[in-house]
């Protein structure tokens, strides 16, 4: 070797991280996951993911603890924006993308309609926090940790994203089973389903066989009428003053501006009600439901805006203000899911006026 080479393999430039830190050239070139693999076990995130959303919507209005309803509220909306990310990178690596709308497998299918049937709060939160959302989490990672980091980086980007929502929520999830308990017996059912699946991905040993009795032997019918807890009361009251109070010239604006943090906070019923027809208008278009779940979460996190400024007022807003149900039950009960959703579009756009509506 040369001087003039010697100096070059020392050159300073050559301390800069190689291919953008994305990787060293040593483990560039190892082998990864195939195109094929790769899209096999996205697809299975993809069904997965939607089916967990699915189910957590499909169970919010009938879930009478306040906090899950605003878990389930965000983490719907997280799963349903790694679904469209997922869509877009396999239609990438796969033209004709695969059917997006069809089960990967039959067996996974089991898990999650088994998990859809959860019956109580505890099995609610231990088949996603315990079982599904964990499992989840560890097939990205050992996605992550197989594929090779330059030539899949677009696929390894979205799942390291996502891995940062599943981990808030497995970590919210772990906290709230503290307070509820878990449901063991239905921890180990639907272990069973899954395993016999080869587990998210597919990649474990099927085990057959070892479940109790499905639960899955009838259309899932939802249950739609809203609840609440027993910390709250007046449900059926349905009169409301502050949606009086809040637009009376003559009262005072501290008043008026109480009475819209009253309303804000009451925005639950809205969500309460999204997710009848979200869950009864079956086969609409993908973005049917992507941009239905953005609002969804929206209305949740108005409700929650609203509970912040009356917590810290010091106001015991969940004993002493009525959060009727009265919106989502005339609604769910006694309109169809399409009168539903006609209904929250008029109300939205005769918000949006500027002499009238929310910026008045």
């Amino acid at each position: 070797m040369t001087p003039e080479q010697v100096n070059m393999a020392e050159h300073p430039y050559n301390r800069i991280p190689e291919l953008a830190g994305i990787a060293t050239y040593a483990s560039a070139a190892r082998i990864g996951l195939s195109v094929e693999e790769s899209v096999r076990r996205l697809v299975r995130y993809h069904w997965v993911a939607r089916k967990l959303a699915a189910a957590m919507i499909a169970h919010i209005t009938s879930e009478p603890v306040w906090e899950v309803k605003c878990a389930f509220a965000l983490h719907q909306w997280q799963l349903t924006e790694l679904v469209s990310a997922l869509r877009d990178r396999i239609s990438e690596m796969r033209s004709p993308a695969p059917a997006f709308s069809d089960a990967p497998d039959r067996a996974l299918d089991a898990f999650l309609d088994e998990l859809l049937r959860s019956r109580s709060t505890a099995e609610l939160l231990t088949g996603l926090y315990v079982v599904a959302l964990p499992a989840l989490s560890d097939a990205v990672r050992t996605h992550v940790a197989e594929s090779n980091a330059l030539v899949d980086q677009p696929t390894r980007r979205v799942l390291r994203v996502a891995l940062l929502d599943l981990d808030d929520a497995i970590a919210w999830g772990t906290a709230a089973l503290d307070a509820t308990g878990r449901d063991a017996s239905w921890k180990s059912h639907l272990e069973s389903y899954l395993s016999a699946a080869g587990g998210i991905d597919g990649t474990a040993q099927r085990v057959l066989g070892t479940g109790s009795a499905p639960r899955a032997v009838a259309p899932f019918i939802a249950d739609f009428h809203p609840k609440r807890d027993e910390r709250f009361h007046g449900q059926y009251h349905l009169d409301f003053p502050p949606h009086v109070v809040y637009n009376m010239a003559h009262v005072p604006a501290d008043e008026r501006n109480l009475a819209l943090l009253c309303k804000r906070t009451l925005e639950m019923d809205v969500p309460e009600m999204m997710a009848s027809f979200m869950t009864e208008r079956a086969n609409e278009p993908w973005e049917f439901y992507r941009d239905y779940s953005r609002q969804l979460w929206d209305e949740a996190r108005h409700s929650m805006m609203g509970s912040v400024a009356l917590e810290s007022r010091g106001i015991d807003w969940k004993g002493e203000i009525p959060l009727n149900v009265s919106f989502g039950l005339r609604l769910n009960l006694h309109a169809t899911p399409l009168e539903r959703q006609i209904m929250l579009f008029a109300i939205e756009q005769s918000l949006m006026p500027g002499e009238t509506g929310k910026r008045f």
